[in-house]
């Protein structure tokens, strides 16, 4: 069953459903965080990306950073060595939307079908993160 499906967007609850695309999902991040078009007060962006616990999920196992409803991802990157610190939001079947403030980097992924792996571990969204940060540390000085 494909949950992306366009039929599916007249029901209530269609957000739920992960009906919508990346640029949108990122185009909200990207206002809310970097053009300060929500978030204006420095005090409530410090707030808002600053985990507040961090030990095992009792359903998953996974030891991850959280607070105010996102998950803090550190990770190094393979091909600079690189400590990025990614905050976002994993759904279910590896869709995903993420910022990174030092590098003022926002991008999403949206999958029409489920992919294995939780998280930040599917396949495919690893590879688009991998050839994102990439591009962004090739670049910089």
């Amino acid at each position: 069953m494909t949950l992306n499906n366009p039929d599916y967007c007249t029901l209530e609850q269609s957000a739920v459903l992960g009906i919508g695309n990346a640029r949108s999902l990122a185009e909200i991040f990207n206002r809310a965080i970097f053009e300060k078009q929500l978030f204006k007060d420095s005090e409530t962006l410090k707030k808002l990306t600053t985990p507040f616990i961090k030990k095992e999920d009792i359903v998953t196992g996974a030891v991850v950073a959280r607070g105010q409803g996102l998950m803090f991802s550190p990770f190094i990157h393979s091909s600079t060595g690189k400590c990025c610190q990614m905050i976002g939001h994993a759904g279910y079947g590896g869709q995903n939307i993420k910022f990174d403030l030092e590098n003022e980097l926002c991008f999403g992924y949206i999958s029409n079908g489920l992919k294995s792996g939780f998280g930040d571990s599917a396949r495919t969204f690893v590879r688009l993160r991998d050839s994102i940060y990439s591009c962004i540390l090739s670049s910089s000085p």
